[in-house]
């Protein structure tokens, strides 16, 4: 969904709550008014204030992208490579955009970016093992002398489960395990 600044734009006060016939109008996706409401509920706890569910849905988004995007990473040496498209809209539309219509950047705009970072350093957590796994991915043509400080708390940032440092040095075009962390 757009910014709500975008949003503002192609819509009359009456039409600015979710589900409405215009911003029905505007989905792309045949079941969107019915699946982004259900995943906005499930993180944000309400989804009829618009600004709200405009939001959420771009954090949703963000980490949809993050999640898929870290996933084909972190396959090297299997996957070489990802790609992502739909960059803008033609006309101000809810999509998998991450420009709207009117040039406004959306959260997973600003995450991409980050992502995509010639060198990445991401945590996975083993559900069922309880551990987290720390990789490196290194996408550019030198070696790198990797310093990792890694400080994985609770919720509430009381609970401490580690705090530890680790050195590694990841050669070009490298993807490699730096640790474990068992719990």
């Amino acid at each position: 969904m757009p910014e709500m600044s975008s949003l503002l734009q192609f819509t009359a006060v009456e039409d600015r709550t979710p589900g409405s016939y215009i911003l029905n109008l505007h989905e792309r996706h045949p079941k969107g008014d019915i699946y982004l409401p259900q995943y906005t509920v499930k993180y944000s706890g309400d989804s009829k204030y618009l600004p709200r569910f405009a939001y959420y849905s771009q954090l949703m988004q963000a980490y949809a992208l993050e999640m898929a995007i870290v996933s084909l990473r972190l396959n090297k040496p299997y996957n070489m490579g990802s790609l992502y498209w739909q960059l803008n809209d033609v006309w101000p539309v809810s999509s998998w955009s991450t420009v709207d219509y009117y040039g406004t950047y959306k959260a997973a705009h600003y995450r991409i970016r980050e992502v995509y970072e010639e060198l990445m350093i991401h945590t996975l957590h083993d559900v069922k093992s309880g551990d987290y796994i720390v990789y490196v991915v290194n996408e550019q043509n030198k070696t790198h002398f990797c310093l990792c400080n890694i400080k994985i708390e609770g919720y509430n940032g009381a609970e401490s489960f580690f705090n530890i440092t680790i050195e590694r040095t990841v050669q070009p075009f490298e993807r490699v395990m730096v640790r474990r962390l068992t719990k």
